[in-house]
């Protein structure tokens, strides 16, 4: 076994590579890593291919979008018409899968899998290249068998490929770094910029490396200049569909007063009028932006309005930005680990069993990270600082925005490279009989998990209960849906969707009664709430009641003044009852938006 760089570091008082030479041991490690990442995804895949949230439904939220987009891409529209609304590799890529194959989800989750079991070879040679190989072996092992990897590569959405790309980027710099030339400051660049098209943090991490770490100016310019050149042809559309400047997506504004508005509690938060998926609350933060402003706005206008709403907030509210920051920090390293999109616990006990498994969480992690990237600072050289720079820049993006598992994920990569190099210089300390530096590291390890083991979150399964009956009502299996429906009130007694959504089921069962009775519970809870004010209108009107089906989208207006829906409904209401002037009205106004 080979010996931590510590050990170098102490007795010898100098640092040497801790892999100068590769050998027939690392591609075993390879090969080990990536059969054991695979295999444990494909059982993991048919387990869930049977389920009824294989195929991406308006209720599994971002992966229905980047699901539909993809179609788009593929079969409709290669261009599109509007600015992007979120970072585009992804879903072209999937479209491209889809192309080829169909819209086969199937194989477009295998895919992500081989491509999830990459990154964890890459894991692998990071750890590898800054610490030793045994570190790096430990590392692409955890990562292979850690639950939220394996549950967000078989996820429609961009994680996996975010993952992937982040660590290729991690990977040339270290490469530039041993022996710098221009192809490699050509590589890097341009994985600066396909990776900067799937999340935005790399574009953070930049100008630490080319300041620390290029040291050469024609590189670093020729690096920076290639990054800018990916990303162009993204910026160059954008502004020949909008006449309107968008480096690459128009939802930075909106995605940061998610994180920092007056209900922030350190994760993404919007009031309910604007929406609860990406297509509502697109529509939404327009539409509000534009009444609050007067005029019709470009994107990144929208974006800008937004944006000075969270910054409005926090100048406005300073004691209570700082306490929203500290919570923020709790939260990326809090041992709680799940999914924004789906709960992870309630999918695996109902679809996939092999997630049930004692696998590796974040639980496991966290606390020896942290350990980790402190010993990291004391005793490794500048190559293994590389990764400490790079979760710094990742935790403070989060900070500037919000904190969930989902985007935590991507740097989980690094952190389990840290959590392996705190297991070695510990065991390195204890066979060495280094009794007090193992004794520090334990009362370190000790108060680090105390910080990450604090309840900062509920669970919360009423979401995923909630998902599971709007599948079943799409599948038509209205007495399923219902029943999921009263799981989620029953987990939250004050959900609002769920009950909102019981209304569409018993409307649909015709049991107007109860639909109504569901969607004022669903108002009483959320006042706001302009979907359910908006059914309960519909409720009304084929009830024949247009009385108060017209004080129902009325109610909706005032949540949205520009809610066209309730604008055509409203025409139609009047319609039905002789009054043409109102009905004229409204359906100007509706034909004008």
């Amino acid at each position: 076994m080979d010996k931590p760089v510590i050990k170098n570091k102490i007795e010898n008082n100098e640092v040497k590579s801790p892999c100068p030479t590769w050998c027939r041991m690392d591609t075993l490690a390879v090969v080990f890593i990536f059969l054991a990442a695979i295999i444990i995804r494909i059982i993991y895949l048919y387990q869930i291919s049977s389920g009824i949230l294989f195929t991406p439904t308006e209720a599994t939220l971002d992966e229905f979008h980047y699901h539909t987009w993809a179609k788009e891409i593929a079969f409709k529209d290669f261009i599109g018409k509007d600015a992007f609304w979120g970072f585009p590799l992804y879903p072209y890529l999937l479209g491209s899968v889809y192309f080829l194959f169909g819209d086969n989800v199937f194989i477009a989750r295998l895919i992500q899998f081989f491509i999830g079991s990459a990154s964890c070879v890459l894991i692998f040679l990071i750890g590898r290249k800054c610490f030793g190989r045994s570190i790096g072996v430990l590392a692409g092992a955890l990562f292979a068998f850690y639950n939220t990897a394996i549950y967000h590569d078989g996820m429609i959405v961009s994680s996996a490929l975010g993952i992937f790309l982040n660590l290729l980027v991690i990977l040339s710099v270290l490469l530039f770094i041993d022996k710098p030339s221009y192809p490699k400051a050509v590589a890097a660049g341009i994985l600066f910029g396909l990776s900067g098209l799937t999340s935005p943090v790399v574009f953070m991490f930049l100008p630490f490396v080319l300041i620390f770490y290029i040291k050469d100016i024609k590189k670093s310019v020729l690096m920076l200049a290639l990054c800018l050149l990916v990303i162009s042809p993204v910026t160059v559309r954008n502004y020949v569909l909008e006449k309107d400047i968008i480096p690459i997506t128009a939802h930075g504004g909106i995605t940061f007063y998610a994180g920092n508005n007056e209900d922030s509690d350190g994760t993404y938060k919007l009031p309910r009028s604007l929406g609860a998926d990406v297509s509502t609350t697109r529509m939404y933060s327009k539409m509000i932006a534009e009444d609050k402003l007067g005029r019709k706005l470009k994107p990144s206008e929208v974006s800008g309005f937004w944006f000075r709403q969270g910054v409005n907030y926090i100048t406005g509210h300073p004691s209570e930005y700082l306490k929203l920051l500290f919570k923020k920090f709790e939260l990326f390293w809090n041992y709680y680990d799940n999914s924004d999109i789906f709960d992870m616990y309630v999918f695996a006990e109902q679809f996939a069993p092999v997630l049930t498994l004692p696998l590796v969480n974040f639980a496991l992690i966290s606390g020896l990270a942290m350990l980790g990237i402190m010993l990291s600072f004391i005793f490794t050289e500048k190559r293994a600082r590389l990764l400490d720079i790079y979760v710094i820049v990742y935790i403070l993006s989060l900070l500037m925005y919000f904190v969930n598992p989902r985007y935590r994920l991507n740097v989980v990569p690094v952190l389990v490279i840290f959590a392996a190099y705190a297991v070695f210089v510990m065991y390195g300390f204890f066979i060495k009989n280094k009794r007090a530096l193992f004794a520090l590291c334990m009362i370190g390890l000790v108060f680090a998990y105390f910080f990450v083991g604090k309840k900062l979150t509920r669970q919360s399964p009423e979401t995923a209960f909630n998902n599971i009956g709007t599948i079943y009502a799409y599948l038509k299996n209205y007495d399923k849906a219902i029943e999921s429906y009263e799981a989620a009130i029953k987990a939250n007694p004050d959900f609002g969707p769920a009950y909102s959504n019981l209304g569409i089921a018993y409307k649909r069962l015709g049991d107007f009664d109860k639909a109504v009775a569901n969607y004022k519970k669903a108002i009483l809870i959320s006042p706001d709430y302009i979907e359910a004010h908006y059914n309960l209108g519909l409720c009304y009107r084929d009830m024949g009641d247009f009385g108060n089906a017209i004080k129902s989208f009325n109610n909706a207006l005032a949540v949205s003044p520009q809610y066209k829906p309730a604008h055509e409904e409203l025409a139609e209401c009047y319609r039905a009852i002789g009054d043409s002037k109102n009905a004229d009205h409204h359906s100007h106004f509706a034909a004008g938006q």
